[in-house]
């Protein structure tokens, strides 16, 4: 449930804005780097500590997280326009969707025990647990709802 949370709920935040873009777009581009972003979050975020998988400043920063999701933003720009399906002046809105796809999952990672880091420090806005099955269903309903607004 937690990885079907962060692919609805960045695919909402990034679909909501853009409102300037066309439809058809929108609803492409938002879902489609959400389903890349998400599991390079996690897939490179994470490291065994203790027994434990915990994440990892690498990727679960403030700092580097938008970097990952732009990378990825505008890799998908790159092999887009290379394939005449994306413009040109489509580079910076690609790698800006990714960027919010990233921060959208900093943002529910931050409401666990875990947190995110800022700096060297994790820090938590909640201490809700990952599998917490009303949160998760709270931000599935709300990335929904930014998706179809």
């Amino acid at each position: 449930m937690k990885m079907l949370t962060h692919l609805v709920f960045g695919a909402g935040s990034a679909a909501a804005l853009s409102l300037m873009l066309p439809t058809d777009l929108r609803l492409f581009l938002a879902p489609a780097l959400s389903l890349l972003v998400n599991p390079v979050i996690d897939e490179f975020g994470h490291v065994v500590r203790r027994g434990y998988a915990v994440r990892s400043p690498l990727t679960h920063s403030v700092f580097t997280a938008p970097l990952w999701g732009g990378a990825v933003g505008y890799i998908v720009w790159a092999a887009g326009s290379s394939l005449g399906v994306m413009s040109p002046g489509l580079e910076s809105v690609s790698v800006l969707f990714g960027a919010v796809v990233a921060i959208s999952h900093l943002l529910l990672d931050s409401m666990t025990e875990g947190g995110v880091f800022v700096l060297t420090r994790p820090v938590a806005l909640a201490h809700f647990g990952n599998s917490n099955l009303l949160l998760n269903g709270a931000f599935v309903v709300l990335g929904l709802m930014l998706f179809l607004a």
